[in-house]
């Protein structure tokens, strides 16, 4: 089945909602993020926390983020690296506006 088909609907993108219409899809979204999450039940994960993922995302991240927040985040993902890692749910790509 082609992917694009999965689920039918309009792109957001440039899309102008008043405020009050884009909280309401925002939780409509939020609402089908859930389901999507729950359909199923958690599975153990595989072994600890994938730490080596980290340095697949840094480049498209760094525009967006604040003076040494990168160096937190790696203190961070290394302090957390040794705690098993959370259960394993069904997800979805993203569901952010493209801009």
């Amino acid at each position: 089945m082609d992917p694009q088909a999965w689920v039918e609907g309009q792109s957001l993108h440039g899309a102008p909602y008043p405020p009050t219409k884009q909280r309401q899809t925002f939780r409509r979204i939020g609402q089908l993020a859930a389901a999507i999450h729950t359909s199923a039940p958690a599975r153990p994960a595989d072994g600890m926390l994938p730490l080596g993922k980290l340095t697949q995302h840094p480049d498209g991240a760094r525009p967006h983020l604040a003076p040494r927040e990168e160096e937190l985040i790696r203190t961070m993902a290394e302090k957390a690296a040794p705690l098993p890692g959370m259960g394993m749910v069904p997800t979805h790509g993203d569901f952010q506006l493209l801009h």
